[in-house]
């Protein structure tokens, strides 16, 4: 999976990129991540926001083509079209996000609705909100989601932050949980093994995958 244009983006990055870094082992790109369940009025989950800011080398690769300014760096015009062109390409892999049909509701997510881009310190961070289609109720309910990648090109990370989890306008007492991946060493040497052209038959990313559980009282 990627961000931009399927294999190409990633192959042709590293492509560039191979006489300098290594290319093999699994992932290849880095995304720190903020999540933000939203709540409506009436106390029902209603969305989900997402902030996710990308490794250097993703971001500089994501703009080569952005037109820039006097300064010499890319105008904002041209990253919130790479924003416009990220949620493009993922919106038919559900922005990466899996829910776990034996923890609760599945809710069908809608398109989403941009947010900020910025480019700072070399780095690309982008907003983004997705809509549940029908909000639901969560009193003495849960559910759990995943956002990874399936072929782990892509290493999806919450941040360390304290907010990396927030409850926007949730009822009293709702909560959330991330439990860390806890991959096999088999498991991990197998993605290490993997170089830039190679995937994993499967779903290689739940191994690392950072699971998360909302539940209200």
């Amino acid at each position: 999976m990627t961000l931009r244009n399927a294999t190409v983006l990633f192959a042709s990055l590293w492509l560039c990129l191979a006489a300098t870094f290594s290319a093999r082992a699994h992932p290849h790109e880095f995304v720190e991540m903020k999540i933000g369940i939203v709540f409506d009025k009436a106390g029902k989950a209603a969305a989900m926001r997402y902030w996710w800011r990308f490794d250097e080398f993703f971001s500089a690769f994501a703009l080569e083509t952005a037109p820039t300014g006097a300064d010499g760096q890319p105008t904002q015009a041209g990253i919130d079209a790479v924003l416009v062109e990220i949620l493009g390409n993922i919106h038919g892999n559900a922005y990466f996000t899996r829910f776990d049909e034996n923890a609760g509701p599945v809710p069908p997510m809608a398109k989403a609705n941009a947010g900020d881009a910025v480019f700072e310190n070399r780095q690309l961070t982008v907003s983004f909100t997705v809509p549940f289609k029908e909000p639901f109720a969560l009193a003495g309910k849960k559910f759990a989601y995943a956002i990874y990648d399936k072929d782990f090109y892509i290493a999806m990370n919450h941040s360390t932050d304290a907010d990396a989890i927030e409850m926007v306008g949730a009822p009293k007492g709702c909560e959330a949980k991330i439990d860390a991946a806890d991959p096999s060493e088999d498991i991990a040497s197998f993605a290490a093994s993997l170089g830039r052209d190679e995937s994993a038959e499967g779903d290689l990313g739940i191994h690392f995958a950072e699971w998360v559980t909302v539940s209200c009282p």
